[in-house]
């Protein structure tokens, strides 16, 4: 179920005077207008990784490889299709220490101290009743990097026509309204400006030593989609008859 919402501001500016009965003036109706479209998700994407360690590059990457190929396993146990699945993260980088400072002697340069791989999946999930448990397999299988868990919209460009077309029908409506309150008819439209867009949804953050349980207990992670709002605003200027 979708909510609209359609907001409307409203500023006049006249110069001096009036101008002749049914002729266009130089007086002008500004409207900034919003409107706003409120959705229930309809994916979950999960970004989970795998980070480990290592004396040396090809250590730290052996290491790495099974708990991501185990990472990979629970996701297709999960029915997750192999084009929704990728791999969006692989790097391997040095870890540097820096030598005790001895007095009178200069700086000795950081030295390579071992390596860290870092491998990521990002996951779109189409089933919103599987993202907590499959967050909660994916540490148990050794995903040790949950970087986040965003909702989103298969179609996002829909809604953001939608909000568009409520903003210009609310500025419309409005300059309408204003102008009749103030006695005045409404001229054309002169100019129109998307002055924002905007997608808010929701992202889920994690904390992966507050996962765990005291021993025997199981808590399983509960996640709650919300909605997204889209959000169009409009400026809008037209002319206006005496």
């Amino acid at each position: 179920m979708k909510r609209l919402l359609a907001l409307a501001f409203l500023c006049v500016f006249a110069s001096p005077g009036f101008a002749q009965t049914n002729e266009i003036s130089k007086q002008g109706i500004f409207i900034n207008s919003e409107g706003i479209v409120r959705l229930r998700p309809e994916i979950a994407i999960i970004r989970a990784g795998v980070v480990t360690e290592g004396r040396t590059a090809d250590e730290a990457l052996s290491k790495n490889r099974p708990a991501i190929n185990r990472a990979v396993e629970i996701v297709r146990k999960y029915g997750i299709a192999s084009v929704d699945v990728t791999t969006s993260q692989l790097r391997i980088n040095p870890k540097y220490t820096q030598p005790a400072l001895n007095p009178g002697a200069p700086r000795a340069a950081p030295a390579i101290d071992g390596y860290e791989a870092r491998t990521e999946l990002e996951i779109i999930v189409r089933d919103l009743t599987k993202p907590g448990p499959l967050v909660d397999d994916l540490v148990k299988s050794g995903s040790n990097s949950i970087s986040s868990l965003t909702f989103a919209l298969t179609e996002p460009g829909k809604a953001k026509n939608e909000a568009r077309r409520m903003a210009a029908q609310a500025a419309k409506e409005r300059a309408s309204l204003y102008a009749e309150a103030l006695g005045l008819q409404l001229g054309e439209l002169i100019s129109i400006t998307e002055t924002e867009y905007s997608m808010a949804d929701d992202n889920v953050m994690f904390d992966l030593p507050s996962r765990k349980a005291a021993p025997g207990t199981v808590t399983p992670l509960m996640v709650e989609p919300g909605e997204i709002a889209v959000k169009a605003s409009v400026q809008t200027v037209w002319q206006i008859k005496k």
